[in-house]
C-alpha cells in the first residue's frame, strides 16, 4: 500500500504540475513561435490564467490552409525531455553527417534526420533544431570553390572541416547540388524532405508581415533573417531545376545540350497564349525605329532566349545532366515494372520535390514568383500524372502565393512581441506552481462570471477559428485585390494573365478526381476547386454542364452505402466546397442551395454511418457559415436563414454527447448572443435541458480532458439564468441514473466530469444559503454511486441521519467522493503502474477537484459547509 501511495503521490504530481501550464490558444499558436518550447502542455489547465478570455470554438479547418510542417498542431503529449533528447540524437547525428566520408554513413545519416524531422517537426520542435541551424554562418554557399566534388572510389565530398559554418541547412543544400550523394535517388529524396522542412522552420521563426513599397525588388521581404535568403533561393532554384529535369524524362527527351532550345512541347520553354498572342500584336504592328536598329528576331532566337531565362534550365551543369540519366533510367523502369518499390522510387523524389515547392511557396510572394509561375506550371502540368495529389497541392500552393493568401501575406506580427513577452514566466517553485498559481487563476475566473461570461464579452475578431481566421483574411486580401480602382492596374493585369495559365491544370485534376479512387487525391482537388472560387472565379465557366458537380453528388449514395474507402476524409471537403457554391453571387447561375446541402445532410444521418466520421465533419461546414461567418455573402432573406440555422440546430442537439458537437454548440451560443440576450437565454435554456439528462446518465463522452474543456467552456457560455434554481443541478448530480455502470474507466470519469461541472457552476453562479436550502427542500440523497464506494450504502451507525443539519451531510459527500475516487485512482494504478499521458486523466480530475474543494473551503462562500467539515 506504501507503494501504491507513492505512485499516487507522483501522478498526482503529475497532474497539478501540468493544470498549472498556460493553455494553448490555437487560434494564435503561430505568434509565438519560441515561448511554445519551454512549456509542457499535455493539458489545458480548466482554470488557468487563460480561461479567463476562452477562444470561441475551434471548428477545424476543412480547407487545409497551411502546409506541413507549418500545420502541424503542438501535440498534446509535448514534453521537454523529449525535446531535450531530440536534440542530442539531431547532434550527435549532424556530427556524424559533417566528419564521415563514406557515402553510406552519410545516407543514413541524412535518412535518420528525415525520419525525425518528419515526426518532429522543426516548426514545433523548434529548440531541437536550431542547434543545427546556425544561419549566422551562412556563407557555406560562398565556399563552393573550395568544396572538393570529385566522386572517387566510394567516397563522397563533404564541406571542409572547420566549425559548423553554414549549420545543417547550408550543408543539405551543397550536398543537394555538388555532391555524387545526390545522385542516388533514395538519398537525394531524403536529402530534400530534410532541406524543405529545415527551411520551413527557419522560415517559421524569422517570417515578417510585409512592410514598404510593394513594388520593391528585394527578394523574400518576408523573410528577417537575410542570411538566410541565399539558401532559401539556391533550394528554390535546385528544386525548380529538379522539376524540370522530371519533365524531361516525362516527355522522353534527352539532356537538354548548350546549343539546343531546350523546350517542352507544350511545356513551359515553349510560347504560351498570351506570349504568342502579344508576339502577333508585335509582329503586326513594328516599330520603325526599332525596325531599323536591329533585325527581326526570329521564333527560333525568342525560344532559345525563353529557355535560358528559365529558372530550372540545367544544360549546362554537369550534376543535373548526370541526375538527368539516372532518372531517365528510373523512369524507363517505372513504366514497364510491375514491382512496388522500383515505381516508388522514381515518384518518391518526384512527390519530395513538389512538397519542397509547395514549402516554399508558403513563405514567397508575388514578386518572388511572378517570372516562373508559368515555366512551373508547364512542369506541374507533366507531373500531374505521375504524382496527381502532390502536384495538385503545389498548384494551390502557387495560387495563394500569387494572391497574397499564404502564411507569409497574412502574417500579421503586430503584438507578436507583446505576446512572447506576456507568454513568458520567471521561474519559479514547486508550491507556486502548483498550489497558488492555480488557486489565484481560478478565483480570478470565478469573479469574472459575475458580469458576463468572457467568452460573450470578448472582441469575436480575437476569438475567430483558426480556419475562419485564414478565410477572414483571404477575403478581406482578395476584396482588397480585386475591388474596382484599388491597387495597381498592371499588379490586377499581372494576376489576370496568371489566372488563365491555371485553367489546364485545373482541367487536369477534375479529371484525375473522376477517374481515381483515392480520397485524399479527391479532397486535394475539392481544396483546388474550393480555392478558385474564393478567388472569384465563375465555377459555371468551368463546368458549364454541371458534369462535374453531378459526380460529386452522385458520390453520395456510394458514401452513404459506405462503399468509399477513407469517405471520412472526402465528406469535409465536399460539404465545404457546397457551401461555397451555394453563393450565387459568384456564379453566372444557381448551383445548389443551403437548403439542399442540409438535406443531403440528413441523408448521412439517416444512412447509419458514424456521426464522427460522417456527418459531424459536415456539419463543421455548415455551421461555420452559418453561425461564424457574416451574411453578407448570401443572399437569402433573414427568415430563410433563421429557419436554416433551427434546422441545423435540432441537428446538433440530436448528437449533442459527441464533444465536436459540443465545439460546434459553442458557435452556436456565441452567435444567440450577438442576436439579443433573450434568444441567447432561450438558447441557453434549449441546450441544458438537452443536455443535463445526458450527463445524469453517462452517456456524453467526456473520456479526455479537451472534452471536458470544451463543455466547461460551453456551461460557461450560457445564460446564468438557466442554473436559477439549481434544483436542475442538483437533480442531475444527485439523483442516481437507471443504468449506472460504472465498472468501466470512462464511466467514472464521466461520473467525475459531472462533480466537476456542477462544483464549477455552483462555485460560479450560486451562493452556499441557496443551495443549502433547495438541498433540504429537495431531500437528495447526498452519496456517491453505489458502483464507486459500496460501503457508502451500509450505514449500521446511521452516521448520516443529520437531521436538518444539511452543511454536514454536504461536508460528508464531498469527502466521500474524494475517497471514493482516490480508491479508483489506486485501483489505476494497481492496474497498470507503467500509464502513459493519455491515462493521465483521472488524476488530473482529481487534482481539479481538490483544487476547487481548496477554494470553497478557504474563500469562505461556503464558509458553513467548511466549518462542518473541520467538526
Amino acid at each position: 500500500m506504501v507503494g501504491c501511495g507513492r505512485l499516487l503521490q507522483q501522478r498526482l504530481a503529475s497532474a497539478l504540475r501540468s493544470c498549472t501550464l498556460p493553455r494553448i490558444d490555437w487560434t494564435k499558436w503561430w505568434l509565438r513561435p519560441r515561448q511554445r518550447l519551454r512549456r509542457c502542455s499535455c493539458w489545458v489547465g480548466f482554470f488557468h490564467e487563460n480561461g479567463t478570455s476562452p477562444a470561441l470554438p475551434q471548428v477545424h479547418g476543412l480547407v487545409k490552409p497551411l502546409v506541413k510542417p507549418f500545420s502541424c498542431r503542438w501535440p498534446r503529449d509535448y514534453s521537454p525531455y523529449t525535446e531535450g533528447a531530440l536534440s542530442r540524437i539531431i547532434a550527435l547525428l549532424w556530427s556524424k553527417l559533417r566528419a564521415s566520408a563514406n557515402r553510406y554513413v552519410l545516407h543514413g545519416c541524412c535518412q535518420a534526420l528525415a525520419q525525425l524531422i518528419l515526426e518532429y517537426p522543426a516548426t514545433i520542435y523548434t529548440f531541437a533544431w536550431d542547434a543545427v541551424l546556425d544561419s549566422s554562418a551562412s556563407t557555406l554557399l560562398h565556399m563552393r570553390s573550395q568544396t572538393s566534388i570529385s566522386a572517387s572510389a566510394g567516397g563522397v565530398a563533404t564541406p571542409p572541416e572547420g566549425p559548423p559554418a553554414g549549420g545543417l541547412l547550408a550543408h543539405l543544400v551543397a550536398l543537394l547540388t555538388a555532391s555524387p550523394l545526390a545522385l542516388d535517388i533514395h538519398a537525394h529524396q531524403h536529402l530534400l524532405i530534410l532541406a524543405g522542412h529545415l527551411t520551413a522552420g527557419a522560415c517559421f521563426k524569422c517570417i515578417q508581415p510585409k512592410e514598404g513599397d510593394p513594388c520593391q525588388e528585394e527578394p523574400w521581404p518576408s523573410i528577417r533573417d537575410r542570411h538566410l535568403v541565399p539558401l532559401l533561393d539556391k533550394l528554390f532554384q535546385h528544386t525548380m531545376r529538379l522539376l524540370n529535369v522530371f519533365a524531361h524524362t516525362l516527355e522522353e527527351q534527352g539532356a537538354p545540350t548548350r546549343g539546343s532550345l531546350g523546350a517542352l512541347s507544350g511545356g513551359p520553354g515553349a510560347l504560351s497564349p498570351i506570349r504568342r498572342r502579344s508576339k502577333g500584336r508585335d509582329d503586326a504592328l513594328p516599330s520603325p525605329t526599332s525596325a531599323k536598329a536591329t533585325p527581326a528576331k526570329t521564333s527560333s532566337d525568342m525560344e532559345k532566349t525563353s529557355s535560358k531565362s528559365q529558372m530550372g534550365n540545367f544544360a549546362s551543369l554537369p550534376q543535373y545532366l548526370r541526375l538527368h540519366d539516372v532518372l531517365k533510367a528510373a523512369h524507363s523502369t517505372y513504366k514497364v515494372s510491375l514491382d512496388s518499390g522500383s515505381c516508388e522510387k522514381y515518384s518518391s523524389l518526384l512527390k519530395a520535390a513538389l512538397v519542397t515547392m509547395g514549402q516554399i511557396l508558403e513563405v514567397a510572394q508575388l514578386l518572388d514568383v511572378n517570372r516562373y509561375v508559368e515555366e512551373l506550371l508547364g512542369y506541374l502540368k507533366l507531373s500531374m500524372s505521375v504524382e496527381p495529389q502532390a502536384t495538385v497541392q503545389c498548384v494551390r500552393q502557387l495560387l495563394k502565393a500569387l494572391f497574397g493568401t499564404n502564411l507569409a501575406s497574412l502574417w500579421e506580427g503586430g503584438n507578436m512581441n507583446d505576446a512572447m513577452s506576456s507568454s513568458a514566466s520567471t521561474t519559479t517553485g514547486l508550491y507556486y506552481n502548483c498550489c497558488s498559481r492555480p488557486y489565484t487563476s481560478l478565483s480570478k475566473l470565478l469573479a469574472s462570471y459575475s458580469s458576463r461570461p468572457p467568452l460573450l464579452t470578448a472582441d469575436p475578431t480575437v476569438l475567430c477559428s483558426w480556419i475562419s481566421w485564414m478565410r477572414r483574411g483571404c477575403e478581406k486580401k482578395l476584396s482588397s485585390l480585386l475591388k474596382p480602382g484599388s491597387g495597381s492596374k498592371s499588379g490586377k493585369a499581372v494576376l489576370a494573365a496568371h489566372i488563365r495559365l491555371f485553367e489546364p491544370v485545373v482541367l487536369q485534376a477534375l479529371k484525375q478526381y473522376t477517374v481515381s479512387s483515392s480520397a485524399h487525391l479527391q479532397a486535394t482537388v475539392l481544396d483546388l476547386l474550393a480555392q478558385l472560387v474564393h478567388l472569384r472565379v465563375n465555377y459555371c465557366l468551368l463546368d458549364s454542364d454541371q458534369i462535374f458537380i453531378g459526380f460529386v453528388i452522385k458520390q453520395f449514395e456510394f458514401i452513404e452505402e459506405g462503399q468509399i474507402l477513407n469517405a471520412e476524409v472526402l465528406v469535409p471537403q465536399i460539404f465545404y466546397f457546397l457551401v461555397l457554391l451555394s453563393y450565387e453571387r459568384y456564379h453566372s447561375k444557381p448551383i445548389i442551395s443551403m437548403p439542399e446541402i442540409i438535406q443531403l445532410c440528413d441523408r448521412l444521418m439517416a444512412s447509419g454511418q458514424p456521426p464522427t466520421k460522417y456527418v459531424i465533419p459536415a456539419l463543421q461546414a455548415i455551421v461555420e457559415d452559418l453561425f461564424l461567418l457574416p451574411s453578407t455573402n448570401r443572399t437569402d432573406s433573414r427568415k430563410e436563414l433563421e429557419t436554416q440555422r433551427e434546422v441545423v440546430v435540432s441537428v446538433l442537439l440530436k448528437l449533442v454527447q459527441y464533444p465536436e458537437v459540443l465545439e460546434l454548440l459553442l458557435a452556436v451560443v456565441h452567435h444567440s448572443y450577438q442576436e439579443g440576450e433573450d434568444r441567447w437565454k432561450k438558447f441557453s435554456r434549449q441546450l441544458i435541458d438537452v443536455i443535463l439528462p445526458l450527463l445524469s446518465r453517462m452517456q456524453v463522452f467526456l473520456d479526455n480532458c479537451h472534452a471536458l474543456d470544451i463543455l466547461q467552456r460551453l456551461f460557461d457560455s450560457v445564460s446564468p439564468s438557466v442554473f436559477r434554481p439549481v434544483d436542475i443541478l442538483l437533480k442531475a448530480l444527485f439523483i442516481q441514473p437507471a443504468s449506472t455502470d460504472l465498472d468501466g474507466a470512462f464511466r467514472a470519469e464521466r461520473w467525475m466530469c459531472l462533480v466537476l461541472l456542477s462544483l464549477r457552476v455552483l462555485l460560479a453562479q450560486s451562493i452556499e444559503e441557496v443551495v443549502l436550502s433547495r438541498l433540504a427542500d429537495l431531500v437528495l440523497p447526498l452519496r456517491v454511486p453505489h458502483q464507486m464506494a459500496p460501503e457508502t450504502y451500509y450505514d449500521p451507525l446511521d452516521a448520516d441521519a443529520f437531521g436538518e443539519n444539511i452543511e454536514k451531510a454536504v461536508a460528508r459527500y464531498l469527502i466521500q467522493v474524494v475517497n471514493a475516487y482516490a480508491k479508483y485512482l489506486c485501483k489505476i494504478l494497481f492496474q497498470c503502474p507503467q500509464a502513459g499521458p493519455e491515462d493521465l486523466f483521472p488524476f488530473q480530475q482529481m487534482s481539479s477537484l481538490l483544487l476547487y474543494l481548496t477554494h470553497m473551503f478557504q474563500s469562505g462562500s461556503f464558509r458553513c459547509v467548511a466549518t462542518a467539515a473541520m467538526e
